[in-house]
């Protein structure tokens, strides 16, 4: 929970005064502004979460226990290693998980925060 709303945190101080010129402004051509990175994040979590939501509420139902310590298999270590930050390596999004062409900053960042607000609960 704590690492969930230090996120939602960091990403309101992130773009607290920043105008939509600001927000989907690219640094170089091909690049992803800021509200594309956030409408990815968005966009991974959103398809993610029903998903998530309902293995853990038939979990509950099933009184199946969570308790740690978890471990990773090896394929999903190497994706924690290669996208925590500092990134070691850039890797292509999946085609579901590219932003939209020129997505709304407004409607970005409101749909941001109720995911983040989901990922609270």
């Amino acid at each position: 929970m704590k690492q969930f709303d230090s996120v939602k945190q960091d990403a309101a101080r992130l773009v607290h005064g920043l105008s939509d010129g600001q927000l989907t402004w690219r640094p170089r051509e091909g690049a992803w502004s800021i509200i594309e990175n956030i409408a990815h994040l968005t966009s991974v979590d959103g398809q993610d979460l029903g998903a998530l939501f309902r293995e853990i509420k038939l979990a509950r139902k099933n009184s199946v226990p969570g308790n740690g310590p978890f471990k990773y298999n090896l394929l999903s270590k190497w994706f924690l290693r290669v996208l925590e930050p500092p990134v070691k390596m850039r890797v292509k999004a999946p085609k579901g998980y590219v932003p939209p062409e020129q997505p709304d900053p407004r409607e970005t960042l409101l749909e941001y925060e109720r995911i983040r607000n989901d990922l609270s609960y």
